[in-house]
């Protein structure tokens, strides 16, 4: 058995034939298993998710380098430090998120459309789907060269991870036929509208805490 660590390449090369996913068993492992190779895939999707981004505005970043290195070099360095641990915190960011999602996701499902399904299942499925970032990382970094290549793969690898989901859908949540592609759809809407409104919600509660801290900062400021 592979390392963990290998977890997200192993994954990816098991990801054909697509009738694997209509087998619940395919989903089925300890919850130890589960969270360790949960870990270790996040890590790797976020690093190559950052890692394309950062290829994509390669040329911008040169160029906020060069605007920042002239009259302030320190603020050129405190900017690569800033880009170096962003990319290092997006594989824990990515776990973070699919965690939330999957718990979010199987909540609204099972209360919504009032179905059953088991959670571990579902995280399963999100941690094997996850490899589809390197193609989709390869399609976003190339964009800026080759964006008919980068639109074709972006098309390719999302309509194979419909397919992949809504024929998994069927097996978790016990549907049948495009029962699986309708819950997939409704309930991807629903979830990513929750966590949207959630996101914003804190963000509006930031701001309001930012504007009262700067209120009292700019009240016990000496006159001068």
């Amino acid at each position: 058995m592979a390392h963990p660590f290998w977890s997200y390449w192993t994954l990816l090369s098991r990801l054909v034939p697509l009738d694997r996913f209509g087998e619940a068993a395919a989903f089925d492992s300890s919850l130890e298993t589960a969270t360790v190779r949960a870990v270790w895939t996040s890590l790797w999707a976020g690093v190559i998710t950052a890692t394309a981004v950062l290829m994509h505005h390669i040329h911008a970043i040169r160029f906020e380098f060069h605007r920042l290195s002239s009259p302030h070099p320190q603020a050129a360095i405190w900017f690569g430090i800033a880009l170096a641990v962003g990319w290092l915190a997006s594989g824990p960011a990515c776990y973070g998120l699919l965690r939330l999602y999957t718990l979010v996701h199987h909540v609204l499902v099972l209360n919504v459309f009032k179905c059953r399904g088991q959670r571990l299942r579902l995280l399963n499925l999100h941690t094997q789907l996850l490899p589809l970032t390197a193609p989709l990382a390869a399609a976003y970094a190339c964009w800026p060269v080759a964006p008919r290549l980068g639109a074709s793969l972006t098309t390719a690898v999302v309509a194979y991870s419909v397919c992949i989901q809504a024929v998994a859908y069927n097996a978790i949540f016990h549907r049948r036929r495009l029962g699986g592609l309708g819950l997939l759809l409704g309930g991807s809407v629903i979830t990513w509208f929750v966590l949207a409104v959630g996101a914003l919600a804190i963000a509006i509660s930031v701001a309001v805490l930012c504007f009262f801290a700067l209120l009292l900062l700019r009240a016990v400021r000496p006159a001068g």
